[in-house]
């Protein structure tokens, strides 16, 4: 399952373990605030209920987001407490990842993403964040069934997900009293 997660509109796209296109939505609400939180989170899990998702791709933060970011954070948490509450396992890939898995770039434009999943897959997304949940769909269904990826860019995306560079620690310093 690939999940572009938006408070304006989330893309959800669910493949079946053979590749099988199995549901594809757009979770659009006017609402606002925690009706907003709410609502999301409620359309994810009852897609997750009803389709049993192995591994969930969630798009990583968009770290050059300013607007709503504060509360695009508090979706992505109440999605991610919701899976870890109900042992469904996730993964979450960079914007750039997901880019660069879809169209072999990491700087691609959104219609540029939606025209590589066309090409690459058949899928007609109705919006881009269909398009970027197809792609992370891809990137779950290529981790969990170990399917080797169409070519070296995807190998290299999939190689970062499941095996990031460590982060350097900070040496510790003794504070002066």
């Amino acid at each position: 399952m690939g999940l572009d997660l938006s408070l304006s509109s989330s893309g959800v796209v669910v493949l079946g373990l053979d590749g099988q296109l199995l549901h594809h939505t757009s979770i659009i609400t006017k609402t606002r605030g925690m009706e907003r939180l709410w609502y999301i989170r409620s359309q994810v899990a009852d897609i997750c209920t009803k389709h049993r998702p192995c591994l969930i791709a969630i798009e990583g933060y968009n770290r050059g987001a300013r607007n709503g970011r504060e509360e695009a954070g508090e979706l992505a948490g109440i999605i991610k407490l919701m899976l870890f509450r109900n042992n469904v396992p996730y993964i979450t890939p960079s914007p750039m990842q997901n880019k660069k898995f879809a169209t072999g770039t990491g700087k691609a434009e959104k219609n540029q993403v939606m025209l590589a999943v066309f090409k690459r897959w058949g899928f007609s997304a109705n919006t881009d964040d269909e398009a970027d949940g197809f792609s992370l769909a891809v990137i779950a269904l290529t981790i969990e069934t170990k399917r080797e990826p169409e070519n070296a860019t995807q190998r290299e995306v999939i190689e970062a997900i499941l095996n990031p560079p460590s982060k350097k620690k900070v040496a510790s310093r003794k504070c002066l009293s």
